[in-house]
């Protein structure tokens, strides 16, 4: 003893007892190293599997949400085409009508033109407001009446009619009457 201490780490036991305390120490060291690492790596694999089976789980939410969105886009959209479809035919066919009516619009204006007596053999539309008639007309006296009506048109004293003009007039005897052609724009 030096002063007041004593010396507590003066091993007294025999060599092959300290051999086997120290191999009783690490067995112990190596049994608490060994359930360490089997914890950890537990730990890991419960960790890792958590992950993995989350990861499933919200993927597969994911994958429901984005196919109702998807099923909900696909019934859009095709409401959505049938809709620009309607839109579009009932525009085209509302077109139609309207040239439809003014078409006949037209001919209603041509077949007042001249008086009841001539006949109107043939009309054939050139351009939109361009029409081209082949009249029969009977007698002289329509044939002057006829000619009046042109020049009145020309003046535009008639209303919708912009100009005729006579490409022709020839005389059909087996018929015993004229043939007359015009070309009546319209405004």
């Amino acid at each position: 003893m030096i002063g007041n201490k004593i010396k507590t780490d003066l091993n007294l036991m025999p060599s092959q007892a300290k051999f086997q305390a120290a191999r009783m120490r690490m067995k112990g060291i190596s049994k608490k190293v060994t359930t360490i690492m089997i914890i950890v790596w537990f730990s890991a694999v419960l960790l890792i599997l958590t992950a993995w089976f989350l990861t499933k789980w919200w993927l597969t939410v994911e994958n429901k949400k984005y196919q109702k969105e998807m099923s909900a886009f696909s019934s859009i959209s095709k409401v959505t085409t049938t809709s620009q479809l309607v839109k579009y035919r009932a525009k085209l066919l509302g077109k139609i009508l309207a040239d439809r009516f003014e078409y006949y619009e037209a001919f209603s204006k041509i077949g007042k033109l001249f008086p009841e007596e001539v006949t109107v053999k043939d009309i054939n539309l050139k351009d939109q407001s361009l029409f081209k008639l082949s009249l029969l007309v009977s007698t002289g006296k329509l044939l002057d009446q006829v000619e009046k009506r042109i020049e009145e048109i020309n003046k535009g004293e008639v209303s919708g009619i912009k100009q005729a003009k006579i490409l022709g007039v020839s005389y059909v005897r087996a018929k015993g009457a004229w043939t007359v052609g015009l070309e009546v724009k319209l405004l």
